[in-house]
């Protein structure tokens, strides 16, 4: 029998700041032009301002992104907001 153990809860509090990396599967490329990566910087803005939360840096590469940001705003939406946005522009 195979156990699995809940990742554990994610610290939070005022003045934080959080790692926030998206990850190719199998070190695929998540990136593949300038067009994904300025499309992934509007989509950053845009989410930014709608949450309200600060990105103090990021990096862009082909096979990742990785975003510093602050407590204030929810980490998990910051996280998974893009890759959501990003899979309904290209379905359309």
């Amino acid at each position: 029998m195979i156990a699995f153990m809940a990742r554990p809860l994610r610290i939070e509090f005022p003045g934080a700041w959080y790692h926030v990396m998206n990850r190719g599967r199998r070190s695929e490329a998540i990136f593949s032009d300038k067009d994904n990566y300025s499309g992934f910087l509007d989509l950053l803005v845009e989410i930014s301002e709608i949450w309200n939360a600060t990105i103090a840096a990021y990096c862009l590469m082909s096979t990742i992104s990785i975003i510093v940001k602050d407590s204030l705003s929810r980490h998990s939406i910051i996280q998974k907001d893009p890759q959501s946005r990003i899979k309904k522009k290209r379905s359309m």
